[in-house]
């Protein structure tokens, strides 16, 4: 009995260690596949978080090799590593535009990043605030600039932009109801020129046609009776509604060479001899040489204030106000300013047209032939 038990003892062992290796082989595999698992997702998220989508992606999917279960898990992984990656191809394009200046499709890229990216999220809201802040200080600045070159139509697109961000911008409404007033001043102007101009031709042609009492030498001068005529005109033009006299320079004047023509118009406000009148016409030429002591005797019509700038912004763009004096000399009209001695201002080329402010009434015209 002994002898037979001895016999199978070795099997009995060799039974159990085929038992324990059955029991510890699904055991150790679970165990080296948690392991692989852990450590491939491990590496997935560090890779994750360095921006390296890639790799990311490729550890992710190794994790799943080591464990089927936890396949939803790591697909949810993989796909929000997807959807980053996305995110900061947007970011970077994103600043890449804002640096050009592009500011709506930076701020169009910033919108594109996901609530989920907890990286650039906080960042791009901030960014989009700041493509519309320069954007809008980009449109003024523009629009400033057309203005300031009369381009009013441009700056008024340009204040349409801020509009269709901010409708309630108090400074782009006011900039676009002040150059919506300057185009149609300009239109005011335009046509009031022409119509004046039509009328100047027409009173021009007259008067050619009517024996000119006119002396054709430059260097007589008018008797004192003519010119106190004359300035007795224009004041009773002004305060008894009687005829428009039209003061005509003489057929022998020709322009200084120097006298050049200037497009730039002036406003002539608060008119000494007649208050509440306006002027049209043109920005007067350069001073001439001609020693204005010599010139200028007792014949003084009046004055006017000037106030000289880019019409039609001068009311905003100032650059000075002169006191014009208003002299009749051989039957031309010349202007000097009173507070230094230049030389007069020698208007042969130009129309001079005073008017009511508020009847319009033309109080006298200066028409150059």
């Amino acid at each position: 009995m002994k002898i037979s038990q001895l016999k199978n003892k070795p099997f009995i062992i060799l039974g159990i260690i085929l038992i324990l290796i059955m029991l510890s082989t699904p055991l150790g595999v679970y165990a080296y596949n948690t392991h692989n698992y852990n450590k491939f997702t491990t590496l997935g998220d560090n890779s994750l978080a360095s921006d390296e989508f890639d790799q990311a992606i490729d550890n992710y999917s190794s994790a799943l090799k080591y464990n089927k279960k936890n396949e939803s898990t790591i697909n949810d992984k993989i796909e929000l590593t997807k959807q980053l990656k996305e995110s900061k191809q947007n970011y970077t394009e994103a600043l890449a535009l804002f640096d050009e200046n592009k500011f709506l499709e930076a701020a169009d890229s910033f919108k594109k990043i996901p609530e989920a990216d907890s990286k650039y999220y906080n960042t791009a809201k901030d960014k989009i605030d700041e493509c519309m802040n320069q954007y809008i200080k980009e449109n003024f600045n523009k629009a400033k600039s057309d203005a300031a070159i009369n381009k009013y139509d441009s700056a008024i697109s340009l204040l349409e932009n801020i509009l269709k961000i901010e409708a309630t911008n108090t400074e782009a409404l006011s900039l676009k109801e002040i150059y919506t007033k300057e185009i149609q001043n300009t239109k005011q102007l335009k046509e009031g020129t022409v119509n004046s101009s039509s009328q100047l031709a027409s009173n021009v042609s007259q008067n050619a046609n009517k024996p000119s009492n006119v002396s054709n030498n430059k260097n007589s001068s008018p008797s004192t009776n003519n010119i106190k005529n004359n300035s007795s005109n224009i004041n009773a033009t002004a305060t008894n509604n009687s005829p428009v006299p039209n003061v005509q320079s003489p057929s022998n004047n020709t322009s200084p060479s120097n006298t050049q023509k200037n497009t730039y118009p002036i406003i002539v406000k608060n008119p000494g001899p007649h208050p509440g009148t306006m002027y049209t016409g043109s920005k007067f030429p350069p001073d001439i040489d001609i020693p204005y002591k010599s010139l200028f005797h007792e014949d003084n019509l009046g004055y006017m204030t000037v106030t000289v700038g880019r019409y039609p912004t001068w009311s905003n763009e100032v650059f000075e106000s002169w006191d014009l004096e208003i002299f009749l000399f051989d039957n031309q009209l010349f202007f000097k300013r009173k507070d230094h001695n230049m030389s007069p201002i020698y208007p042969s080329n130009y129309y001079v047209t005073v008017k009511n402010r508020e009847t319009s009434e033309i109080l006298f015209k200066y028409i150059p032939e």
